[in-house]
């Protein structure tokens, strides 16, 4: 399935919008290549979106820091 040019952008667009980040936190993400990360204490669950080559991670600010056991440690989400 191919996208019209324009698609990319609107998705990213209703994303941003539904987890709170600016209009063009995903086209920054994309140019500097670091993750979204925003702390939401009223959030009761987590949320990850991986979208055209950027991601984010939105949620309540203790759930966005592991313990210091798990920092070197890779996880795999099946």
């Amino acid at each position: 399935m191919t996208l019209d040019p324009g698609s990319a952008a609107i998705i990213q667009l209703a994303w941003a919008r539904h987890l709170g980040l600016d209009d063009g936190a995903f086209a920054a993400s994309l140019s500097s290549g670091e993750r979204i990360v925003r702390a939401d204490d009223a959030a009761e669950t987590v949320e990850f979106v991986r979208l055209f080559g950027s991601s984010a991670l939105v949620g309540p600010n203790g759930s966005l820091t592991r313990p210091p056991e798990f920092r070197t440690r890779r996880w795999r989400i099946m």
